[in-house]
């Protein structure tokens, strides 16, 4: 104990056998998931090349089918930590797929040798039947991808559906669904120093320390709520002309001379780069 060393004691009628089988088969569980997670992280964060890619799906030993499906899941804030735990139980159904953890985040895999496999309601059926809660968990999917081609494709966006949902506020997210978000995704993952520069510029007078707070909370709900004024205001437990006034000094502050369209689409873009990077840094 002084060298925190365990000590067991046993009662006497266990088989030493069994507790090193045990022991093994824990450790080998614990080593496989190291090494998916290594994987996966790698997949998602480097530039592989299509040798890489496949050598990669070659050491993961299994049988995956032509096309790949994905889901991203991730917990509320203040859900249970190991909330991650009822979703492995799906393991046994996942022939030609797996589940494997990601930062705060889960995917979920699945192959399928049609393009017009029903992921997202096959999954749901299965989370209903092993009767896991998914109330507090937003989902993010990809598309369909070229398993032994899109593998790192698909992961990546499934997850960044899943910062969208939660941007959002959605149950959940197709990353078909983003639009010209998707540039921003890609501007991000390829230099997020230049876009974070883009960010910090143009929204300094709103991120100053001395700033108005409620000036910046705004904008966000502003853009979320796609300028929808009334929505706005009852998301901020204001009146609309609180609301008018706020979203009058953002634009005098940051975009004094730009048109309606030109300010949108400019505070639109830092505002969700801008979320973009907190969800980001804070896995």
């Amino acid at each position: 104990m002084q060298h925190n060393f365990p000590i067991l004691r046993f009662g006497g009628d266990e088989f030493f056998e069994k507790i090193i089988l045990e022991t093994m088969a824990y450790a080998k569980t614990q080593d496989y998931s190291y090494f998916l997670e290594t994987i996966l992280r790698r997949l998602m964060e480097e530039d592989v090349t299509q040798e890489q890619i496949k050598s990669i799906l070659q050491q993961l030993n299994k049988p995956f089918e032509k096309y790949v499906f994905i889901a991203n899941l991730r917990a509320g804030d203040t859900i249970h930590p190991n909330w991650m735990q009822p979703f492995y139980s799906l393991e046994p159904l996942l022939k030609s797929g797996m589940i494997c953890s990601y930062k705060k985040s889960l995917f979920i895999i699945m192959t399928h040798p049609s393009q017009q496999f029903q992921f997202e309601r096959v999954l749901h059926e299965w989370l209903a039947l092993y009767a896991i809660p998914t109330d507090t968990i937003t989902f993010g999917y990809s598309n369909c991808n070229d398993t032994q081609t899109g593998f790192p494709m698909a992961l990546r966006e499934a997850f960044f559906a899943n910062i969208f949902a939660e941007i959002d506020m959605l149950p959940s997210c197709h990353y078909k669904n983003l639009a010209s978000d998707c540039l921003l995704i890609e501007l991000y993952r390829k230099d997020a120093t230049f876009a974070m520069d883009y960010v910090t510029s143009f929204l300094a007078p709103l991120l100053d320390d001395k700033a108005d707070p409620d000036l910046m909370e705004t904008a966000i709900t502003y853009i979320i709520k796609k300028g929808n004024i009334k929505e706005v205001a009852v998301a901020q437990f204001c009146h609309p002309n609180t609301i008018r006034y706020r979203m009058a000094k953002i634009r005098q502050l940051v975009a004094p001379i730009d048109n309606d369209y030109v300010f949108y689409e400019r505070l639109a873009a830092a505002v969700k780069l801008y979320l973009l990077h907190s969800k980001m840094t804070s896995d």
